[in-house]
């Protein structure tokens, strides 16, 4: 099925309102067809016992009203059942190119948290720490953390905290997601002003359940990030792709 009304990807958010499929009612006509229907039986039956009251002179006259009554309720009944068909057929396919868009959309990162292990005289705990990662210097000693994490078998959990645009155009929304340092993909940019971002390469919509209207959810994965490359005094290390 062809997909239209994707949204683009500058206004990826969590809870997208799902387009109605090309000739689908959607879901208000839904209720307001059933209700006509549900509306066109009653009159039927109140045509049929008005003919029985009235008797036989105005029999042909009940029989043709009720005849276009129930005409209309089977034509309506039919054309519901196409468009839902329609629309569960579109939503699909609608919710996976919406997710490709998705998935090529880069995110500003607001903070950048590490919990990092840190032997002290009590035993082991874990510090959490912020990285800026618009700073070569602050990116370089994030790289030499995940080494010696590496190196040792450690597990450093980490969240990313990322802005994003809302239903309101003069606010944003924020969404934190969490990982281990040693599985996040990181490539380096240089540049005077990098502006550190993170995208979702197997992020993928959903459709949120028991909403009067489809609405979408996000699941996002493992995020990937655009970082300032370390300066070249500090100690190297290669940025992974």
């Amino acid at each position: 099925m062809r997909v239209d009304a994707l949204y683009p990807a500058q206004l990826s958010r969590p809870d997208l309102p799902i387009p109605y499929a090309p000739s689908s009612m959607g879901t208000p006509r839904y209720a307001m067809v059933g209700r006509r229907i549900r509306l066109a039986a009653i009159w039927a039956a109140a045509g049929v016992l008005v003919g029985e009251f009235l008797g036989g002179s105005a029999w042909p006259y009940v029989v043709a009203f009720v005849a276009a009554v129930v005409a209309y309720a089977l034509v309506s009944a039919v054309l519901l059942a196409m468009s839902r068909r329609r629309q569960a057929s579109f939503e699909p396919a609608w919710l996976a190119a919406q997710s490709e868009v998705l998935q090529g959309r880069q995110f500003e990162v607001l903070r950048f948290m590490t919990n990092e292990p840190e032997d002290t005289e009590h035993g082991r705990r874990t510090k959490r720490r912020v990285y800026d990662l618009a700073q070569p210097s602050e990116v370089a000693k994030l790289f030499e953390l995940r080494s010696r994490a590496v190196a040792d078998g450690v597990n450093v959990p980490v969240t990313v905290e990322f802005s994003y645009p809302t239903e309101d155009a003069a606010k944003m929304g924020v969404e934190r997601v969490r990982s281990e340092l040693a599985s996040i993909p990181m490539v380096g940019r240089r540049g005077a002003e990098i502006t550190p971002r993170v995208w979702f390469p197997d992020g993928r919509y959903l459709v949120q359940p028991a909403t009067e209207r489809p609405v979408t959810y996000w699941v996002l994965g493992q995020p990937s990030l655009i970082v300032a490359e370390p300066a070249q005094d500090l100690t190297p290390v290669s940025a992974e792709t």
